[in-house]
């Protein structure tokens, strides 16, 4: 390569032909023949007027591409990209496949940074803090403090168990193929359950990469795949209301199914002397498929940049015709049925979607949780009231009213609730909603 050329990428890391040409004091014709030259050591990015040029990596850490891959609902994984490494430690995504989410918002595969589908693939919540401190390529503790290209190496190496169904690198994909040899049987999980929260509080336990604050495992329940809160122990007070806050989940998100909202299936039961919500992973299938996956944070870091409220990032994707107009719907319900039970933790990372027909898809709702009753550094602490109610003129809003009062009452005439739960919180937040009706 022409060493003048070379350093003027180094440069100008993203450079037009009409800039290289200029500063090289050369034709642009001539230009052209110099990066015909270079071959795959000059990548090029963008079409005809706003095509740019950058340097390709030339370090030993990865290849120059890399091939980024999908596990199908059928166990199969199919070539949908090339990742392709920049010197200036950008990307660029080559489509195999005609998928408008593999481009970004730039809507020519550019990314500064890692690709924003696979900055959702980072270690998260309580598992990611478990698989951070557990691997052995030298990356800090936290993952959060993991920069891009560290992020890149753990997905290439250890990333095959990871949320969705997007995978880089050869080397995981045959250890995805082994994830599904080891299975428990429903008969054995009052067993099974406490000996697994046991273990993965001693640290012993290793679980997918999946989000969330809540003390959880992952594991296979026979040919699906789950994934299994739990409480401390239920004589203690703590353990006691973190039992009632897991059945509150599992009859939220059976009220929004009875609505014929998607809601994620779950089973709740005690064993062990602690409490265990098991809840059915929607980006899994049988023993070896896959779907796609998307938090709603990386899709507004993405594409909107709003920063939170569920509504708010919702409509602004709609307006980018990213989501549909009945999905905006969808999660009004869901945000106003959250205010109206009492989840507090309606972050950005509490909503998700999948990808069909050109569009993001709303998945099944999850971590629907009153959390305003939650202990906080393992105390109980008297909450103060949410306040009075006021009603909304709105469709959405009324709706989830409605639902909001089905749990309350389902919640108070069920009789796996403590008695503290039911006439100190259940009972007022009942009596709160059916005082505006």
């Amino acid at each position: 390569m022409d060493p003048k050329l070379r350093n003027l990428l180094y440069q100008y890391p993203l450079a037009s032909a009409k800039m290289l040409a200029s500063d090289l004091g050369i034709s642009q014709q001539a230009l052209s023949a110099k990066i015909r030259a270079a071959n795959h050591r000059i990548v090029r990015i963008g079409k005809a007027r706003t095509t740019r040029y950058a340097l390709a990596y030339e370090g030993q850490d990865f290849p120059p591409t890399l091939p980024l891959y999908r596990i199908q609902t059928n166990g199969v994984a199919q070539p949908i990209a090339n990742l392709i490494l920049l010197a200036s430690k950008a990307l660029l995504v080559e489509p195999l496949v005609e998928e408008s989410w593999l481009l970004g918002e730039s809507e020519e595969g550019y990314f500064q940074d890692l690709p924003y589908f696979l900055e959702d693939l980072r270690p998260q919540g309580f598992l990611g803090r478990w698989i951070a401190r557990q691997q052995t390529l030298g990356l800090p503790d936290d993952a959060r403090l993991w920069t891009a290209w560290q992020l890149l190496r753990y997905l290439t190496e250890d990333g095959s168990d990871t949320s969705g169904n997007v995978m880089v690198g050869e080397t995981v994909l045959a250890k995805a193929s082994s994830l599904a040899s080891a299975r428990v049987d429903r008969k054995d999980i009052t067993i099974v359950y406490p000996q697994m929260a046991q273990e993965i509080l001693q640290g012993k336990v290793a679980g997918s990469s999946a989000g969330g604050e809540q003390p959880k495992f992952a594991l296979r329940l026979e040919e699906k795949s789950v994934l299994v809160k739990f409480s401390p122990a239920l004589q203690e007070s703590v353990g006691q209301r973190w039992s009632d806050l897991l059945l509150c989940e599992h009859l939220a998100l059976q009220t929004l199914q009875a609505a014929n909202l998607a809601a994620s299936q779950s089973e709740w039961l005690q064993a062990g002397n602690r409490a265990f919500l098991q809840v059915d992973r929607f980006d899994r299938v049988g023993t070896l498929g896959r779907k796609a996956l998307f938090s709603l944070a990386i899709l507004d870091a993405e594409y909107t940049g709003i920063g939170q409220g569920w509504r708010a990032v919702t409509q602004a994707l709609a307006a980018c015709h990213l989501l549909s107009s009945d999905a905006v719907r969808q999660v009004a319900v869901l945000d106003y049925f959250g205010e109206l039970i009492g989840n507090t933790d309606r972050h950005l990372g509490n909503l998700s979607f999948s990808w069909e027909a050109g569009l993001f898809v709303l998945a099944p709702a999850y971590d629907m949780v009153p959390m305003h009753f939650a202990p906080e550094r393992g105390e109980l602490i008297e909450r103060r009231s949410l306040g009075p109610l006021i009603p909304r003129d709105d469709e959405a809003w009324r709706f989830a009213f409605e639902l909001a009062i089905r749990f309350w009452e389902t919640l108070c005439a069920d009789r796996r609730i403590s008695e503290t739960f039911c006439q100190t919180i259940a009972t007022p937040m009942l009596n709160r909603l059916q005082a505006v009706k």
